[in-house]
C-alpha cells in the first residue's frame, strides 16, 4: 500500500459538536488487493472494526482525535488516514443547589448522654439530584442527606454542616486528548515542530499547563516550540484543570527528540592554516639559528 491515499467521505477533518447532536457517519476507503480491512481508532483503543465510523449522538466522552487504519489482509501492509478531531460542547440542562434546608429546621440541640436524636435531613432543589455529605470540622461524617445519630455519645458533640452539591456542576476534567494522535517527534537542529494541542471536556472550561521536567514551560492548550533548539529535547506533559473544583487530569507524554547538527565554521580551516603557517616559520627560524 506504499504511496496509496487513505480517504475520509465527508473529507473534514475537525468537527465541533454541541453534545445531543449527530455526527454524520464518517466512511474510510483505500485501494486494496484483496479488499482492505478498516479499523478506527481513538487514543490508541479501537473502537470500530468496520470502514464507517458512527458516532450517532454524540456524548462528551466521545470528544477525541480518530484515526481510521486500512491494512491489507495478505501483506498485513497497514497506512494510516488523516486524524479526525471531534470537539465537543457540553450541553448543561442542570440547576442548584437552590435553597439548602433541614428537616427538622432547629439547628441547636441540647441531650443528655443516651438519649435518642432525632434524624436531621438535609435537602437542595436541584437539576439533576444534588448529592449531600455532612461533615463535622471539616471531616466528612457522612456521604448522604440524612445525618442519624442515634444514641447519642459524649464524643457526637460537636458542629455539623451540610453541604449540597449539583453533581454535574464543576465537571471534568475528562478524556484529556492531544490533536495528533502522534506522541513521539525526532526533528532536526533547527527545523520546526508544529504545534501540539491538549483538549478536555470541562465545566466550567478548563486550563491548560505543559511541563518539562516538573517545570511550566506554557500556560495555554498549546505547545508550540517553534524552531526547534537541542534544549528542547525531552518528556512533554499537558495537565488539564477545572478551575472550580480544582480536579486535575494529565494527557500522554509527549516525547521530543533532536538531532543535532554538526556545524563547520568556514573560519576553522582557515584558522589551521594559519597556525601551520606561524609553526612552519618558527621551525625555519630555529633551523636557521642552529646552523
Amino acid at each position: 500500500m506504499e504511496g496509496l491515499h487513505v480517504s475520509l467521505s465527508p473529507s473534514t477533518t475537525s468537527y465541533t459538536v454541541t453534545e445531543g447532536d449527530n455526527i454524520a457517519a464518517i466512511i474510510c476507503s483505500a485501494t486494496c488487493y484483496p479488499a482492505c480491512t478498516y479499523t478506527w481508532s481513538r487514543s490508541g483503543s479501537r473502537v470500530s472494526s468496520t470502514a464507517t465510523l458512527y458516532l450517532g449522538q454524540i456524548e462528551r466522552r466521545e470528544a477525541g482525535s480518530y484515526i481510521c487504519t486500512a491494512r491489507n489482509p495478505e501483506s498485513s501492509v497497514s497506512k494510516n488516514g488523516p486524524v479526525v478531531n471531534v470537539n465537543v460542547i457540553c450541553k448543561l440542562n442542570v440547576d442548584g443547589p437552590d435553597i439548602v434546608s433541614l428537616s427538622p429546621s432547629i439547628t441547636s440541640y441540647m441531650v443528655t448522654e443516651g438519649d435518642n436524636l432525632a434524624a436531621v435531613t438535609c435537602s437542595a432543589t436541584c437539576y439533576p439530584n444534588c448529592t449531600y455529605t455532612w461533615s463535622r470540622t471539616g471531616v466528612t461524617v457522612c456521604s448522604t442527606a440524612t445525618l442519624n445519630f442515634g444514641q447519642i455519645e459524649r464524643g457526637d458533640a460537636g458542629s455539623y454542616s451540610c453541604t449540597a452539591r449539583n453533581p454535574v456542576l464543576n465537571d471534568g476534567p475528562d478524556n484529556v486528548y492531544l490533536t495528533s494522535n502522534q506522541t513521539f517527534y525526532t526533528v532536526t537542529e533547527g527545523h520546526t515542530l508544529e504545534a501540539i494541542t491538549c483538549s478536555a471536556i470541562c465545566y466550567p472550561a478548563c486550563t491548560y499547563t505543559w511541563s518539562k521536567s516538573q517545570r511550566t514551560v506554557s500556560s495555554n492548550r498549546t505547545l508550540n516550540l517553534g524552531q526547534v533548539k537541542r534544549s528542547d529535547a525531552a518528556s512533554y506533559l499537558c495537565t488539564a484543570k477545572n478551575p472550580a473544583s480544582g480536579n486535575i487530569q494529565s494527557g500522554s507524554v509527549v516525547k521530543v527528540i533532536v538531532k543535532c547538527k554538526n556545524v563547520v565554521h568556514a573560519y576553522d580551516i582557515h584558522t589551521l592554516l594559519t597556525i601551520m603557517l606561524a609553526l612552519s616559520n618558527r621551525f625555519s627560524t630555529i633551523l636557521t639559528f642552529l646552523y
